[in-house]
Order: C-alpha cells, then structure tokens, then sequence
C-alpha cells in the first residue's frame, strides 16, 4: 500500500494502479473520494488531515484511510470542501442477506416452483459467465467441478477466492451446481459458469470499495451476469458508479432486495439502484416471506426459504445446507438469466429484465405492485 507524507519543503505522490483493494479495515477510518474531471489528487490536504494511506479504485476515485483518531464524519464534510474533490463518503460496509437456516429440510422444492426441469428440456445452459461477488467459493466442492472459473480474491487482495464463511459456495451451487451426476442436488443453470470474485470476509461482510472493484472486474472479464447477495441501508456514489459502470456495458447486475420485512420498507443498496434487478423471497406457499424487504425498488420475488444447495463450513468442509433469505431469491433469478440467455444471446441487458419479470408469475394484487414487483 503507498504511503501518504507530507515533506516541508514539497509533496509527492506515486499512486499504485487501480489494484485489488483489501476489505479489512486499516487501523483508522477510511474514506472514499472522487475527484472532479482534470483534478489532481489534493496531497498535501490529506497529509494535513491525517491520511497515510492512499489508493486508486477507479478512474478519479481514490479510498484513503486516516488515523483512527479522527471522526469519520468530520473527515468526510472536511474532504467535500476541498475544491478538487466531486464528492466524499465514507467507506460503508455491505453483509450477505442471509434470514434463517433449517438443517432439517433435504429438499429443492425450489426448482419445481420455477419450473426449472421444464426449461432442462429446452437447455441446461451453456458457458454464459455468471459473476458471483460474496465470501468466494469453495474450489473442491463435488457438486461444483467444473463448473466454476478462474476469479479473484479482492477481499484479502489474491487470485484465490476460496470460500472461508459457506455463503458464496451456497450462492454458486444454487446457480450452476452440476446436475444429473449422481451428487447432491443442482442449480438452475448447470451449464453455466461462476466467476467468483470474493468481496466479503470470514463474518460475511466486505466494504463499498471492495464491492465497487468486483462489479468492475466481472464486467472487465466479460460475465453477463453479476449477482449480489449482499447488501446495506446506505446509499453510496462510489457503489452507484460502478452500478452504472456494468449497466452501461451491458451486463444484468441482480442483487437481493434485503431481510427487513420485520421492519416495514427499507431500501437496500445495491438493490435499489437503477438498472439492478431487486429480488424479494417467497415461501413453498408462493407466498410472500415476512422476513423480505418490501417497496417500489423491488422488481420481482423468487423461492427464499429452506433453500438446500452447496455449501462449506470450517468444520465440515464441503457440504450441504439449507438457508433463507433474499440472498437465496437472487443467484435463483441469475440461474434463470443465465438459461435465457443461453437460448437467446443477443437479448441485452435490458431486455433480459423485461423477460425476466414478464415471465414471472403474479401471485399478488395483479400488475406491479411494492411487495412482489
């Protein structure tokens, strides 16, 4: 990491090129800025505040880490003035939207309410590179060979994305774990292929800078599909330029609408921003769950309770759980994109969308409505 050091006489600067940005906390707070067009970065002005840390995340963005001392908020109303500087914020965190487990269930009731045997007949998929950004995934999986690609470690800033919570593995295998081989279940799209980019930690939670690099580097690695079983309350510019970054390459961004049903409505980002599909949970019943975030952001629901799929846990290694949460309704919905488009390549980004949701079944009040999309 470059260090930041403010000399008498002068100050300079040798940034590190846009690299993988590690999600752990250095001992302080940290910040992210984003500079206007043509702007150089302000020096000797984060010297003088404290910074001692500097890095690039994208073009004219920077995460800069300050000593611990130093009130995040002040620090941020602070950078803002600075004439250079087009916005700052501060660096929030995301966690995986996880609601409940039942070890109990041994069943993918999840598959016949999608009617996903009745797509097999047409394709199970082909190589369409579906990017999974969570706690990575588990590379000696049974269920998963062959089936996941060559990814990133950009929490622990890597090329090995192994999984160290069991989150991400229970995200992949709902979307591509291999089917008719005689071992545990299968995902929607078992012709597919999962990018993992490991963007959150052993606790299943990873910063906006960390999250903001993944997005870019799955669209830099051509997937077609980003999912996202991650999520927060905040509303972040650096998390909404790298949205606006896939949507404007094409690349459909899917990402869990949240657990905050107990609570009323709640936007959750990066589902609520424009261009990503929010998804909600139902239950066997084609119910809504209490648990899922409801409100207008919320584009569609899919199965999210006793979900089993492919997962791994520091005691029992590979394995397989039952979970719920929108972050089971999500890599679902991906595993439908990724069937879609292995039929019809040449439908865009938008377009995807539109097939997705008008395909969908309508079990509330009819047309579009705040609780199902």
């Amino acid at each position: 990491m470059m260090r930041l050091v403010a000399l008498l006489v002068c100050c300079s600067l040798v940034l590190a090129p846009a690299s993988p940005v590690a999600a752990r906390p250095v001992h302080g707070v940290e910040v992210i800025i984003g500079l206007f067009a043509k702007s150089s970065l302000p020096v000797a002005s984060l010297a003088s505040k404290g910074a001692h840390t500097v890095r690039r995340i994208a073009p004219d963005t920077y995460l800069i880490a300050f000593d611990q001392r130093r009130s995040r908020e002040l620090l941020v109303r602070e950078l803002a003035t600075l004439p250079e500087v087009a916005y700052a914020e501060p660096n929030y965190l995301r966690e995986v939207l996880v609601a409940t487990n039942d070890p109990l269930l041994d069943q993918q009731w999840h598959l016949g309410t999608i009617r996903a045997q009745e797509a097999w007949a047409r394709t199970t998929g082909t190589a369409i590179l579906i990017a999974v950004l969570d706690t990575g995934v588990s590379p000696s999986h049974p269920d998963l060979q062959g089936r996941i690609g060559a990814g990133v470690d950009l929490f622990n800033g890597d090329d090995d994305p192994r999984d160290d919570e069991g989150h991400g593995t229970h995200v992949a295998g709902l979307i591509a774990a291999n089917g008719n081989n005689g071992v545990g279940g299968a995902g929607v799209c078992w012709g597919c292929t999962v990018l993992p980019i490991k963007v959150l930690g052993e606790r299943g939670r990873g910063n906006d800078a960390t999250i903001a690099a993944g997005i870019r580097l799955a669209v830099d690695r051509g997937a077609r599909i980003i999912t996202m079983s991650l999520g927060g309350p905040e509303d972040s510019r650096t998390l909404r330029e790298a949205v606006a970054y896939a949507v404007e390459r094409n690349v459909l961004l899917i990402a869990a609408a949240g657990n905050d049903g107990a609570r009323g409505t709640q936007l959750n980002y990066p589902a609520a921003y424009p261009g990503v599909l929010a998804v909600g949970a139902t239950d066997e019943r084609d119910s809504l769950t209490d648990f899922s975030t409801s409100g207008e952001f919320v584009d569609l629901a899919a199965p999210g309770t006793n979900i089993l799929s492919s997962y791994w846990s520091a005691s029992s290694g590979d394995t397989y759980a039952v979970a719920s949460g929108t972050s089971e309704s999500a890599p679902l919905v991906a595993g439908v994109a990724g069937l879609l488009l292995s039929l019809r390549p040449e439908l865009n980004a938008t377009q995807l969308a539109e097939l997705i949701q008008a395909s969908a079944d309508d079990i509330d009040a009819p047309g579009r409505d705040p609780l199902t999309g």
